[in-house]
């Protein structure tokens, strides 16, 4: 049987400390079903119906003493990834709860990172979890008011079916902008218009050139 953590259920601000620019977690109960290979590794049931990928993190495998129970519901803290549809793929096991459906944050998910897309009712975020050169992306349901793209952002989330659904948003960094240095004009010589004396002495030199060339008809 699973061994559940005593203490009560978290709220997604506790999960990870305030500071830390990008996050992605949530809280959802399921049924956890290990594979015959490795009791760490398995499914996870979500509504009776969804099956997903899932892993207890290494750093987390204490919480079992023995093969999970398939039929028992929990609680679980999860970090979640999406495919580029935005359904839920795989689901990184955290800790384990009683079930309890009242608690407020049951089916929510706390996602905090840099905007990389914006369209028509679809936010990509970037997610860099700490001490990791490669992040990866999740994508988020639903309509953001501006242009959010390059901006870190915190969005509270709930789950719908296999969709994360954005129900609230709060900015968490803006960069600013870099002005765009302007570009010094090509420096251009003075015009200078010929003044009457060097337009005279000009036609003369002309005069005189092809005077001193030209062949010579006497007989």
């Amino acid at each position: 049987m699973l061994s559940l953590n005593a203490q009560a259920l978290p709220t997604l601000s506790d999960s990870l400390p305030d500071d830390a620019h990008y996050q992605a977690i949530g809280l959802v109960p399921g049924r956890f079903v290990a594979s015959s290979s490795d009791r760490y590794k398995g499914t996870f049931i979500l509504d009776g119906e969804h099956f997903i990928d899932a892993a207890i993190l290494p750093r987390c495998r204490q919480v079992i003493d023995y093969p999970v129970d398939p039929d028992q519901h929990y609680n679980w803290l999860c970090y979640p990834r999406t495919d580029i549809e935005g359904n839920l793929v795989k689901l990184m096991l955290l800790n384990a709860y009683p079930e309890n459906p009242s608690h407020e944050f049951i089916n929510y998910f706390k996602i905090r990172g840099k905007v990389i897309k914006q369209e028509s009712g679809i936010i990509i975020v970037e997610i860099f979890p700490q001490n990791r050169e490669f992040g990866f992306q999740i994508r988020l349901d639903g309509y953001m008011p501006g242009k959010i793209r390059r901006q870190i952002w915190e969005f509270k989330c709930y789950r719908e079916s296999r969709k994360l659904l954005i129900d609230d948003a709060k900015l968490i960094f803006k960069p600013k902008r870099e002005k765009k240095k302007k570009s010094k004009p090509a420096s251009t010589l003075p015009e200078t218009k010929p003044t009457e004396q060097s337009a005279e002495n000009m036609l003369g030199a002309s005069v005189q050139a092809s005077t001193e060339n030209a062949p010579d008809t006497q007989m």
